[in-house]
């Protein structure tokens, strides 16, 4: 996408394709619930998360910020315990990477989205590999987030229906009693499953 012509906005109601393949279809599969964080941390989420999110041109939309870190609050429920709350000390850490990197007297909460991001992005081109692994996991998980949005595939041009077909196709064969193969790539089956 060349342009900042803002995208239509996702609805998740919407019905499947014509050819019944929904990108996020009603099976009957629920998501855990956000994982909580009190008001400094959910600052800290935000502000990370708009400083990582790709500028325009980047596909956007109204609430992309918000979904995104929606998003990384209900994957963090999905970590040990321990492992979460790690996650959220290290968005506090960046959050106020701006003070202990000595680029600014404010934390990235309260910087314009620009300063923030480069802020964000030394951390992430450091020369020392410590410092850039500071960046890499929320990185990770909101950038992965982002390009998983319907939005960011439309201006991408990117339908994955081929992949959605394969794995209909294999629940459909598991369900009628087949075995799946190595070659379905469900490496977390129990062995009674791929035998």
């Amino acid at each position: 996408m060349t342009d900042a012509t803002p995208l239509p906005p996702f609805d998740p109601s919407a019905p499947p394709g014509p050819d019944g393949l929904g990108r996020h279809p009603n099976d009957g599969w629920q998501l855990a619930e956000p994982y909580p964080l009190g008001g400094p941390s959910q600052r800290a989420l935000d502000a990370i998360v708009r400083a990582m999110l790709p500028p325009p041109p980047a596909p956007q939309a109204p609430d992309m910020h918000e979904r995104v870190a929606t998003h990384v609050r209900v994957s963090l429920q999905y970590l040990p315990r321990w492992t979460a709350r790690g996650f959220v000390v290290l968005l506090h850490l960046l959050n106020w990477s701006p003070l202990w990197r000595l680029r600014a007297f404010a934390t990235c909460s309260r910087l314009p989205r620009e300063t923030a991001s480069d802020v964000i992005d030394g951390i992430a081109q450091s020369r020392f590999l410590w410092l850039r692994m500071l960046a890499l996991a929320p990185r990770a998980l909101v950038l992965s987030t982002y390009f998983d949005q319907d939005e960011v595939h439309a201006g991408l041009g990117y339908a994955p229906k081929g992949f959605l077909r394969e794995r209909i196709a294999l629940r459909q064969r598991i369900e009628a009693g087949q075995r799946a193969a190595a070659a379905d790539e469900i490496h977390h089956l129990p062995a009674e499953v791929t035998r």
